[in-house]
């Protein structure tokens, strides 16, 4: 009987409570409306009664939006970014991602893109950070093109992919020595939020489907 009691009380003891909607929207910059903010913690208290959301329940409540040629790996990474680097997100991590994709500025982009990157708010990447983020968007870009009946062998698939990967770092070693205006060896979000100023601020990797999920 005391086992089942303690138990218990560790199970009340994990539960999160979120925020209040007045803190979530201090949070997240007024980006959401109470309304949206209600039904998307329905949603997230449905899947996940205590407070904590794994990739598992990420995919559940998520897995219609994503693009169909999303594999495991990106699917996990793109859960760590929500979860800024931890192995469980909360109700206010969901809500916080989910304005920085939503909201149209440089600096919004610059740490989102860190942290699709890098899986947290590090302070600056590296170029090896860098071509690995880069070759996996080069080959979920392949995997899609597999996916809409553009199929290939297993020997050419490999073919194909291994030229990917050299273009992928081809091209991230380009860009990273652009954004690396000091040549110090790393990339900051200073960096990325004065690239995002002068190009605009672009669709943060794949996650525009996510923006259907608004309601004003």
């Amino acid at each position: 009987m005391e086992s089942d009691e303690s138990t218990e009380i560790v199970k009340w003891e994990t539960n999160i409570q979120p925020p209040t909607i007045d803190e979530l929207r201090t949070y997240t910059k007024n980006a959401f409306s109470c309304k949206y903010i209600k039904y998307m913690y329905s949603k997230f208290k449905n899947e996940c009664p205590t407070g904590r959301m794994r990739v598992a329940k990420f995919k559940k409540m998520f897995g219609s939006y994503f693009p169909l040629h999303l594999d495991e790996e990106y699917i996990l990474r793109l859960f760590t970014a929500f979860a800024n680097g931890k192995e469980e997100m909360t109700f206010k991590d969901l809500m916080e991602s989910l304005a920085l994709l939503y909201l149209p500025t440089p600096e919004a982009n610059a740490i989102w893109t860190i942290r699709m990157i890098k899986g947290s708010d590090v302070e600056a990447i590296t170029e090896d950070d860098l071509i690995d983020f880069v070759k996996s968007v080069f080959r979920l870009a392949m995997l899609g093109k597999s996916k809409h009946g553009n199929k290939v062998s297993d020997c050419n698939f490999h073919m194909i992919d291994t030229a990917l990967q050299n273009i992928a770092i081809h091209r991230s070693h380009g860009t990273f020595k652009a954004l690396d205006k000091d040549g110090n060896g790393y990339i900051c979000k200073s960096d990325f939020v004065n690239f995002f100023q002068q190009n605009g601020c672009l669709d943060p990797v794949f996650m525009k489907s996510f923006i259907r999920l608004k309601t004003r």
